[in-house]
Protein backbone atom coordinates (compact mmCIF):
# COMPACT_ATOMS: atom_id res chain seq x y z
CA UNK A 1 0.00 0.00 0.00
CA UNK A 2 1.38 3.50 -1.13
CA UNK A 3 1.40 6.11 1.66
CA UNK A 4 2.73 9.56 2.20
CA UNK A 5 3.51 11.32 6.03
CA UNK A 6 3.45 14.70 6.19
CA UNK A 7 4.66 15.28 9.94
CA UNK A 8 6.28 19.46 10.87
CA UNK A 9 5.46 18.83 14.20
CA UNK A 10 8.22 19.33 16.80
CA UNK A 11 10.79 16.15 16.87
CA UNK A 12 10.89 16.24 20.78
CA UNK A 13 7.35 15.56 21.46
CA UNK A 14 5.07 12.29 20.33
CA UNK A 15 2.49 13.70 17.77
CA UNK A 16 -0.70 12.62 17.34
CA UNK A 17 -1.59 10.84 13.98
CA UNK A 18 -4.97 11.27 11.67
CA UNK A 19 -5.05 8.58 9.16
CA UNK A 20 -6.68 10.52 5.98
CA UNK A 21 -8.44 7.91 3.66
CA UNK A 22 -9.83 9.19 0.52
CA UNK A 23 -13.21 8.28 -1.60
CA UNK A 24 -13.72 6.03 -3.79
CA UNK A 25 -12.07 6.77 -7.19
CA UNK A 26 -9.42 9.20 -5.38
CA UNK A 27 -6.34 8.52 -3.74
CA UNK A 28 -4.28 10.34 -0.75
CA UNK A 29 -3.37 12.69 -2.67
CA UNK A 30 -7.04 14.06 -2.69
CA UNK A 31 -6.26 15.69 0.88
CA UNK A 32 -3.36 17.27 0.41
CA UNK A 33 -4.61 20.49 0.84
CA UNK A 34 -4.98 20.04 4.15
CA UNK A 35 -1.85 19.73 4.90
CA UNK A 36 -0.26 22.75 6.03
CA UNK A 37 -3.09 23.40 8.27
CA UNK A 38 -2.80 20.34 9.73
CA UNK A 39 0.61 18.74 9.93
CA UNK A 40 2.12 21.50 11.91
CA UNK A 41 0.62 19.67 15.01
CA UNK A 42 -0.44 16.28 13.85
CA UNK A 43 1.57 13.47 12.11
CA UNK A 44 -0.57 13.02 8.53
CA UNK A 45 -0.97 9.93 6.94
CA UNK A 46 -2.39 9.72 3.13
CA UNK A 47 -2.65 6.22 1.96
CA UNK A 48 -3.43 5.43 -1.86
CA UNK A 49 -6.17 1.86 -0.98
CA UNK A 50 -5.05 -0.95 -2.48
CA UNK A 51 -5.72 -0.75 -6.22
CA UNK A 52 -6.14 3.21 -5.92
CA UNK A 53 -3.43 5.81 -7.05
CA UNK A 54 0.16 4.50 -6.53
CA UNK A 55 -0.73 1.14 -4.53
CA UNK A 56 -0.84 -2.13 -6.68
CA UNK A 57 -3.46 -2.48 -8.76
CA UNK A 58 -6.41 -5.05 -8.48
CA UNK A 59 -8.00 -7.91 -10.97
CA UNK A 60 -10.76 -7.06 -12.09
CA UNK A 61 -12.31 -10.25 -10.14
CA UNK A 62 -11.25 -9.15 -7.00
CA UNK A 63 -13.43 -9.49 -3.90
CA UNK A 64 -13.85 -6.35 -2.41
CA UNK A 65 -14.44 -5.98 1.29
CA UNK A 66 -15.19 -3.31 4.03
CA UNK A 67 -13.55 -5.69 6.14
CA UNK A 68 -10.60 -6.00 3.62
CA UNK A 69 -9.84 -2.48 3.39
CA UNK A 70 -10.15 -2.30 7.09
CA UNK A 71 -7.71 -4.12 7.87
CA UNK A 72 -5.42 -2.64 5.54
CA UNK A 73 -5.72 0.22 7.23
CA UNK A 74 -4.95 -0.94 10.69
CA UNK A 75 -1.97 -3.14 9.81
CA UNK A 76 -0.15 0.15 7.97
CA UNK A 77 -1.33 2.03 11.42
CA UNK A 78 0.25 -1.04 13.05
CA UNK A 79 3.50 -0.87 10.69
CA UNK A 80 4.06 3.08 11.52
CA UNK A 81 4.00 2.18 15.21
CA UNK A 82 0.77 4.22 15.96
CA UNK A 83 -1.05 2.93 19.11
CA UNK A 84 -3.35 4.87 18.47
CA UNK A 85 -4.94 7.45 15.87
CA UNK A 86 -7.66 9.46 14.64
CA UNK A 87 -9.56 9.42 11.26
CA UNK A 88 -10.50 11.50 8.76
CA UNK A 89 -12.49 9.97 5.82
CA UNK A 90 -14.96 9.58 3.09
CA UNK A 91 -16.82 6.52 4.00
CA UNK A 92 -18.47 5.94 6.89
CA UNK A 93 -19.23 2.98 6.55
CA UNK A 94 -15.61 1.85 6.82
CA UNK A 95 -15.14 4.51 9.52
CA UNK A 96 -18.25 2.42 11.78
CA UNK A 97 -16.67 -0.56 11.17
CA UNK A 98 -12.75 0.22 12.42
CA UNK A 99 -14.51 1.90 15.53
CA UNK A 100 -16.67 -0.69 16.11
CA UNK A 101 -13.72 -3.54 15.63
CA UNK A 102 -10.98 -1.59 17.07
CA UNK A 103 -12.82 0.77 19.31
CA UNK A 104 -9.61 1.45 21.42
CA UNK A 105 -7.22 2.32 19.04
CA UNK A 106 -9.29 4.64 16.64
CA UNK A 107 -11.58 8.02 17.93
CA UNK A 108 -14.42 10.09 15.90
Amino acid sequence: MHYEIDDFTDPWREAETILMIHGNAERGQAWYGWVPTLAREFRIVRPDTRGFGESTAMPRDFKWTIDLIVDDYLSLMKQLGSRSFMSSLQSSAARLLAILRHAARSRC
